[in-house]
């Protein structure tokens, strides 16, 4: 819009004309053309001069702007500074815009005459229920609806209604206005207004012929939004605008379903004199409670005696039905039902904060366990909906979890939730051929041994579990080779039950099977609990057991620091390592399977078929970099034992170490504690076992250490005594101790305590010292060895394959720990064939140097073996103190590999 800014500059005086200088400034919110700056004005003596300046606003926002007029001009003290300024306020407002036209804009009478509404929203806001009402004029009769609903109108979108009509007039020259009013509703500030707008267009009519009797029928209702329940009045006004009587006039009054006729709706009205209006009034129920827009129409027919013709009209009026909505109410209560009978009894109280959900909303209990929920439905209906409530740790419900209930106008609803501390338990199933085979990998063939390993565990802290009983309901084409029922009367906690079912195949035909387990125990209030496994198992008639093969692959991951592809002295394995084998069986089948490498970096695959596949390992580096190692086997008749060694190195420095302290043990206890002081300036040395690398350092103020960006792998950490500068001080711990960094992330802790002079304790005891000694194949074995090696963004994986040929599966390995004490000599062996670990107890002679010095040393000495080996160890220990530890264990197993480490 514009504005128009006036300046009247005045001189005053009588005598003396002057010049000046006039510069009006405008804000930045207004534009304009016109000239805002006049210089070297003259102005006469006591006269004023007027400008004019009509600027337009150019912003929506909502303000309030000043325009400056500066005037200066000369007078005998100087110059003189003048401001004038005026004040706009510019409106935010914005309206929907409603615009009409009628083509043609001139008629006759007969002709039609057709006017288009245009509704614009040019804001930023929706418009809703608008409503239209067109006012036609006589003698121009509307053949369509005079009135328009419309839900909402979004901003920058159109809406076009056209209304259709026919002069009908005699002899008549004039042009009349056809008017078009609008209403609506806006949201804003927080409230909602209405607002209107108005239309017209202009038709002038040329009426020289005679026309027949012509009613005009205009229908309106009372409202414009109505519910259920609610009376709409809908007023039907007929007139006759012609120049004859019209008979026999007949309403007929259409009623939408929504709607209930509660007036006649057919009305018969004998004649209508020209000029003459009446009204009928037809009154209607909602009984609908749905949203929608409905019309109501009313036909009206009549004859014309003059023309002998019958003629017809309509019209209608629309109402919105809006939904009527009641609230009802959803509670109970969630609580501990400690006699588990899903009633909440005298003394069992409520459980506060759990949560409760329903139809999308959530609830939290209060103290008192309860909980309640406020929803709305439709006015006479019902509603079914589903109440759940969370699941609560370490308690199990004693009633459904999830409720259906179902509310309306007269009735809510009630749903209890009860919950009783749970057992803790576990129930697992491995399923193997009789050669180890996984089941969900493998066809099952005609006669094969199946075997099921049912494990219940008892994982609660307090809880019994009584009466556990297993049933195995073996499927058809499985015959049972050893009984399928279990059961074992108490389970207590951290007990476990195993069952081993065995059955054979029964049949040739290809099928697929399952095989279902049932498992059943009881709590202490007689709770019984329930839990079922189904395995499937696939049957394939086109193989037999005797032509079954398969072949045993054992992986072995490791930290490969000299990156030559096979394990060292100094290098350690890595665990859980993830391993998977894909490929193709000899009969064509897809076959895959995968693990982890366990505590020694090992992951042993028993009963792969034959065929070819290639085996994948992964390691993630400390920075969540993804190192791959591959390597592709052929499992044949001629070779079914399979070693793979997959050799990583990180390519950015780990940042793992090995730290401690450097204590003086005042309690002479070897640990630092409470009164123990620290020495500075102590020397401590790291260095890898093979020789490979290591540092010194000297420990700070607080007596600390620490080797950082430390490789994984094994090392020696030794304190040297000397570096401590206190005249007959003794090591309370041994001086060198062998460490392993496992991982990447990992610091190693190693702490040196130092003592007063030997005389003034009891020297070392309770020493403790571990070794690891590493196996070798057997040179004399047959073995293909190739090794992969490849560099990828700076780390590096190296692959080892070797293939032993041998029948032998039985690929073992084997713990042996020997205990020795310093009072007795003897000796003891023991031979494993099953993986199992044996403890030998074998005395050792101990030479002591020093009177004062007594102490016990534990060697633990770990063999591997993989066909027939003997594993033998000599072991040595000395420290500054003066005792010697020696001792020799021969052990042997029915392998054949020899095996032999010093420490």
């Amino acid at each position: 819009e514009n504005v128009t800014f006036t300046v009247n500059v005045t001189n005053p005086s009588l005598t003396c004309s002057a010049i000046y200088n006039l510069t009006d400034t405008l804000p930045a919110e207004l534009t304009t053309t016109d000239t805002t700056e006049w210089i070297n004005v003259n102005i006469a003596p006591n006269t004023t001069q007027t400008y004019t300046i009509t600027a337009a606003a150019n912003t929506t926002d909502c303000m309030n702007i000043s325009n400056i007029a500066n005037l200066t001009y000369e007078n005998n003290t100087g110059t003189v500074n003048k401001d004038a300024n005026a004040s706009v306020n510019i409106l935010c407002k914005c309206d929907i815009i409603i615009l009409k036209n009628g083509t043609p804009s001139a008629a006759s009478c007969g002709e039609n005459v057709t006017y288009t509404i245009t509704i614009i929203n040019p804001c930023d806001y929706t418009a809703y229920s608008i409503s239209l009402q067109d006012f036609v004029p006589e003698p121009i009769i509307a053949k369509s609806s005079t009135t328009q609903k419309i839900s909402k109108l979004v901003p920058n979108s159109t809406y076009i209604w056209t209304i259709d009509t026919t002069v009908r007039a005699k002899e008549l020259q004039e042009c009349v206005v056809n008017v078009v009013n609008m209403t609506y509703w806006v949201f804003e500030k927080g409230n909602w207004t209405q607002r209107n707008g108005t239309a017209n267009a202009t038709t002038c009519l040329n009426c020289t012929d005679v026309c027949a009797s012509t009613l005009n029928v205009n229908k309106t209702a009372n409202v414009s939004m109505a519910s259920y329940g609610d009376i709409v009045k809908f007023t039907i006004n007929i007139t006759n605008i012609g120049n004859h009587v019209a008979t026999n006039v007949i309403i007929n009054d259409i009623l939408p379903p929504e709607l209930q006729n509660l007036t006649e709706t057919n009305i018969l009205i004998s004649e209508l004199q020209p000029g003459q209006t009446t009204a009928i009034e037809i009154l209607a129920k909602v009984i609908s409670n749905n949203t929608k827009n409905i019309t109501n129409i009313a036909n009206v027919e009549w004859f014309d005696a003059y023309t002998k013709a019958t003629y017809n009209r309509s019209a209608n009026a629309a109402v919105e039905i809006n939904t009527r909505l009641i609230n009802v109410l959803i509670s109970g209560t969630v609580f501990n039902d400690t006699n588990s009978n899903g009633v909440q009894d005298a003394g069992e109280n409520g459980i506060s904060g759990v949560s409760v959900s329903a139809d999308g909303m959530t609830a939290i209990t209060d103290e008192n366990g309860n909980y309640k929920f406020i929803i709305s439905i439709p006015y006479n209906t019902s509603k079914k909906l589903n109440v759940t409530v969370q699941e609560i740790s370490g308690m199990s419900n004693t009633s459904p979890g999830t409720v259906e209930v179902e509310v309306n106008e007269t009735s809510n609803a009630t749903a209890n939730f009860g919950f009783t501390k749970g057992l803790s338990f576990n129930i697992s199933v491995s399923s193997t051929t009789a050669s180890g085979m996984n089941l969900s990998s493998s066809w099952l063939c005609y006669g094969e041994e199946v075997r099921f390993y049912i494990t219940v565990e008892n994982t609660d802290n307090t809880e019994n579990l009584y009466n556990v009983t297993i049933t195995d309901i073996l499927p058809d084409g499985l015959a049972a080779i050893s009984s399928t029922n279990g059961t074992i009367a108490l389970l207590q906690p951290g007990d476990e039950y195993l069952k081993l079912v065995k059955a054979k195949v029964n049949t040739t035909e290809d099928k697929v099977v399952t095989n279902k387990i049932v498992i059943e125990f009881f709590d202490q209030y007689g709770k019984k609990y329930t839990q079922e496994i189904e395995i499937l198992l696939h049957i394939n008639n086109n193989c037999s057991a005797s032509t079954q093969g398969n072949g045993n692959v054992t992986v072995t991951t490791f930290y490969d620091r000299n990156l030559d592809g096979d394990i060292q002295t100094s290098e350690v394995t890595l665990s859980n390592i993830y391993v998977e084998i894909n490929g193709t069986t000899k009969k064509g089948s897809a076959y895959s399977t995968s693990g982890y490498t366990d505590n020694d970096g090992n992951l042993k695959f028993i009963g792969v078929p034959y065929g070819n596949y290639t085996i994948n390992s992964v390691y993630i580096t400390t920075n969540g970099d993804t190192l791959n190692a591959s390597a592709d086997i052929v499992i044949n008749s001629t070779a079914d034992i399979y070693e793979i060694l997959f050799g990583f190195k990180e390519g950015t420095i780990c940042k793992s170490g090995i730290g401690g302290k450097v204590f003086d043990d005042q309690n002479n206890n070897g640990v630092y504690d409470t009164g123990d002081k620290e020495f500075e300036n102590a020397s401590v040395s790291y260095n890898a076992i093979d020789g490979s690398g290591g540092g010194t350092k000297l420990t700070n103020v607080t007596g600390d250490y620490l080797f950082y960006v430390v490789e994984p792998g094994k090392y020696n950490v030794s304190l040297y005594i000397g570096s401590i500068h206190k005249a007959g001080k003794t090591n309370t711990t041994p001086l060198e101790v062998e460490v392993i960094v496992h991982n990447c992330s990992e610091i190693i802790g190693v702490d040196f305590g130092v003592d007063p002079p030997a005389s003034d304790n009891n020297g070392v005891t309770g020493v403790t010292v571990t070794v690891r000694s590493m196996s070798s194949q057997d040179t004399n074995q047959s073995s293909d060895t190739s090794q992969q090696q490849t560099k990828n963004s700076g780390r590096t994986t190296t692959t080892q394959f070797r293939q032993t040929y041998s029948q032998s599966d039985n690929q073992n390995t084997n713990n042996t720990t020997i205990e020795s004490t310093p009072e007795n000599n003897s000796a003891g062996s023991a031979s494993n064939t099953d993986s199992t670990n044996t403890n030998i107890n074998q005395t050792q002679q101990q030479y002591q140097q020093n009177n004062s010095s007594t102490g016990q040393a534990i060697i633990t000495i770990i063999s591997t073996g993989t066909s027939t080996s003997e594993t033998s160890g000599t072991s040595t220990t000395s420290n500054n103190t003066g005792t010697n530890t020696s001792g020799t264990s021969t052990t042997s197993n029915n392998t054949g590999t020899n095996t032999s480490g010093t420490s």
